[in-house]
């Protein structure tokens, strides 16, 4: 086939060593559907970019569709299941649809995918994101990227899970070397380079931090906006409100992915005990749901609430701080296992017993 030729001319070129299986996985055709092939490869890019898009959920979503109409032009298309997990699954991981149904969409796309070629890396790779961003099991998530790793030996993304793993439960260096492979494997993936810089940050390592950013931008250039607002976030973070301010200040206007620059717009001018700034940032918002620094999108109510407080207004901050848990309350609702959520219920619940005391 002629993406074999072109796999094994790349593999030649980059003096790749190749394992039986991944030969064997190079001479295999996923489908014998060019369409759903095309399907597929459409779905992927966006999956691995959509991170770096304005509105992750419904690149996410757009995705799936597409993942689904390749399926149903062939439903053995074990590859695409596998895709498909890896959608459903952010779509639930990132509080985009935190709910159980989402879960189980992704489950029920590895179990096929598993069910269809038990041998298949990718797939042990699927059911690894399952156990780890369903429930968890992070000893399970091992053995099924134990698994995944024998058969896809080079493959980037499966240490990169295993280093996010590694975070979770605080093996530090191992995180490390981990995603430094990822990252040797697959220099160009923005994500993978996110995830390093995000570590380095955490440990304190912020050399390297810097160095990572400054790679993932000259990877892919388009990606620089979203790697200079991360940057601006973590400078305020650290305190230095100068240099986020001059991050934040040279993206592009109009630049507002799910309304995380807006956010942290506002937290600057809160620590800088600016809150009339603040609120004219948020006034210049039309979004009813910002991305915060927990990564998860939180009422517009919550972050009026902040800011009536910081003015002193607190019959005002009172009002938006109960407006703000009936929104959380609802999408509780819909999402009762979402930990940021539940804390940021907590918050609102702290503020008004402390005022009613």
């Amino acid at each position: 086939a002629i993406q074999s030729e072109v796999a094994e001319n790349i593999v030649a070129q980059l003096k790749a060593n190749l394992s039986t299986s991944e030969k064997a996985a190079i001479d295999l055709r996923p489908t014998r559907d060019p369409e759903a092939f095309d399907l597929y490869l459409q779905a992927k890019e966006l999956i691995n970019t959509f991170h770096d898009t304005p509105d992750w959920k419904d690149t996410l979503l757009k995705a799936i569709r597409l993942l689904d109409k390749a399926i149903s032009r062939d439903d053995k298309f074990a590859l695409a299941y596998c895709l498909a997990t890896r959608a459903n699954e952010a779509l639930y991981w990132f509080n985009l649809d935190h709910t159980p149904a989402r879960l189980a969409q992704a489950k029920a796309s590895a179990q096929r995918a598993l069910e269809l070629a038990p041998d298949l890396g990718e797939a042990h790779l699927a059911q690894a994101l399952v156990y780890y961003h369903g429930s968890r099991d992070y000893a399970r998530a091992r053995a099924e990227l134990a698994i995944a790793r024998r058969a896809l030996p080079n493959n980037a993304e499966v240490y990169l899970v295993t280093g996010w793993i590694d975070r979770r439960q605080g093996r530090w260096e191992d995180a490390v070397k981990n995603l430094e492979k990822a990252a040797e494997l697959d220099p160009r993936n923005s994500k993978i380079l996110q995830d390093l810089g995000v570590l380095y940050d955490v440990l304190r390592r912020y050399d390297e931090e810097e160095s990572v950013f400054d790679r993932a931008i000259a990877a892919n250039p388009s990606s620089a906006n979203y790697f200079q607002l991360m940057r601006a976030e973590i400078e305020l973070e650290k305190g230095n409100t100068k240099t986020a301010r001059i991050g934040l200040d040279s993206l592009p206007a109009g630049y507002d992915p799910d309304g995380a620059t807006t956010s942290t717009r506002i937290n600057l001018a809160l620590y800088e005990r600016d809150a009339a700034s603040a609120a004219k940032v948020l006034a210049a918002s039309k979004l009813e749901d910002l991305v915060g620094e927990t990564g998860s999108q939180l009422p517009r109510s919550w972050f009026q609430a902040l800011i009536a407080r910081a003015q002193g207004d607190t019959q005002k901050a009172r009002e938006a701080f109960t407006m703000a848990r009936l929104k959380i309350q609802a999408k509780l609702h819909d999402q009762p296992e979402d930990g940021v959520l539940l804390a940021m219920l907590g918050l609102v619940d702290a503020v008004c017993v402390g005022w009613r005391r």
